[in-house]
């Protein structure tokens, strides 16, 4: 499976920080064989966020407005998204059309070259984002969500001048698409991922300034319908529990 990775994709990223040198020795021996770069991310331990924000990267504004608990993001939840969006940059620059996002702290589940390439032939020649990897929020729809979008919502949409958005939450969870694959919901993750040049180039278009983490951020496109993101059925990447996160997540 792996000869199949490597042929599918123009770049494979693997997203490291230069003072994480176990991460980086770590993940070579995971990922052993497949034929990838490092990408040095953001550290958010240098970041100056009154920087960020004059320069118009980073929005701390936006980011209360955007944030449920009205919460600033933390300097290395910053960095974590300031990185995805420089590896964007990097795809555009390139002129790739098709690209694997790996962070560090990832390894290879999946066993079966014949799912991967049955997935990678029912995908939709004009995807945006593909999830090979994401955390199990939003995975099924809750009975009390189906109230919501059904009943509770269009009844209070009669009264009230601002509705609410029946479709998006309706987006917010995955539908089927093909045998190996799903239509993505709004879900937690960014640990490893795929975009093609006109995703790329429409994500950095949404994500500046940033307001929030890299993984939120692409759930909301992916619950606004505004790519066209896909997730597989079986995981190919799960996250390696032995290594502690190195941003501290708050969901915003």
């Amino acid at each position: 499976m792996i000869d199949s990775i490597n042929e599918y994709f123009d770049c494979i990223y693997v997203l490291n920080i230069e003072r994480n040198v176990d991460r980086r020795i770590n993940i070579q021996e995971k990922l052993n064989g497949l034929r990838y770069v490092f990408f040095e991310g953001v550290d958010g331990q240098k970041l100056d966020l009154e920087e960020l924000e004059q320069q118009s990267i980073y929005s701390s504004e936006d980011t209360i407005k955007n944030s449920y608990n009205r919460e600033l993001m933390s300097p290395n939840e910053v960095a974590c998204s300031y990185s995805h969006i420089n590896i964007y940059k990097d795809v555009v620059e390139k002129g790739f059309e098709r690209v694997l996002i790996l962070e560090d702290d990832i390894e290879i589940v999946l066993e079966s070259k014949a799912d991967f390439n049955n997935a990678m032939s029912e995908l939709d020649p004009n995807w945006d984002l593909l999830y090979f990897s994401h955390g199990p929020n939003n995975t099924k729809m809750p009975f009390a969500i189906w109230l919501r979008i059904y009943f509770i919502h269009p009844f209070i949409n009669l009264f009230k001048k601002q509705k609410y958005s029946i479709d998006e939450l309706k987006n917010s969870f995955p539908k089927n698409y093909s045998q190996h694959l799903e239509i993505a919901g709004r879900h937690w993750g960014s640990m490893a991922y795929a975009i093609s040049s006109k995703g790329a180039k429409i994500i950095l278009s949404d994500l500046l300034p940033i307001s929030r983490t890299a993984d939120i951020a692409l759930g909301n496109l992916c619950m606004k319908r505004k790519i066209k993101a896909y997730s597989m059925k079986k995981e190919l990447f799960g996250v390696n529990l032995n290594i502690q996160t190195s941003i501290n997540m708050k969901a915003i």
